[in-house]
């Protein structure tokens, strides 16, 4: 009964985690009714509050690193989802490790290989879920970010500096 039980929770919970990503990239079809030009006529009047470098210094401000999200998640599953304010995926994630260590530690103590296995596979899909979901979940919260600040991809685009030439560099000690 327990092994049922385990098997479905297992898979209740990867199926979760690999639907997150989805419903992450969902964009809400509601437009601000500010337009970029009506804010850039604003502060036409000489102040500079809602140009769009000033925009763009907001974003980089408060903008996300998809890869600190995955960093965080590989020191525990949940804190790259906090990370990404993903709290319910986060909770899920770190729910599972629990879980998980339950099921180990209870495996260790009296010897079943097979509460070792299943707490293997749901801590794998905790690391590898949460993993997936926070960095697609930063890569959301940067994009609802820059439309919430009326910054067209062309134009922070054009915002970055452009690329020097590739080195690489190659040194030896003895």
């Amino acid at each position: 009964m327990i092994r049922w039980f385990t098997i479905a929770t297992c898979i209740a919970l990867s199926v979760l985690l690999a639907a997150a990503p989805a419903a992450a990239d969902q964009v809400d079809a509601d437009e601000p009714a500010d337009s970029v030009e009506q804010l850039d006529d604003d502060a036409s009047d000489g102040s500079t509050a809602f140009d769009t470098q000033h925009r763009i210094q907001i974003y980089e401000a408060n903008r996300l690193n998809a890869w600190h999200a995955v960093g965080y998640t590989a020191l525990f599953p949940g804190l790259g989802n906090f990370y990404a304010e993903q709290y319910a995926l986060g909770t899920v994630a770190l729910s599972a490790m629990v879980f998980a260590g339950m099921f180990a530690g209870f495996g260790l103590m009296h010897g079943h290989l097979d509460l070792l296995q299943i707490a293997a596979a749901i801590a794998g899909s905790a690391y590898v879920g949460g993993g997936i979901t926070s960095f697609y979940g930063v890569r959301a919260h940067n994009r609802q970010l820059r439309r919430s600040l009326h910054i067209d991809d062309h134009e922070y685009d054009a915002h970055l500096p452009e690329p020097g030439p590739a080195s690489v560099s190659l040194s030896f000690r003895f």
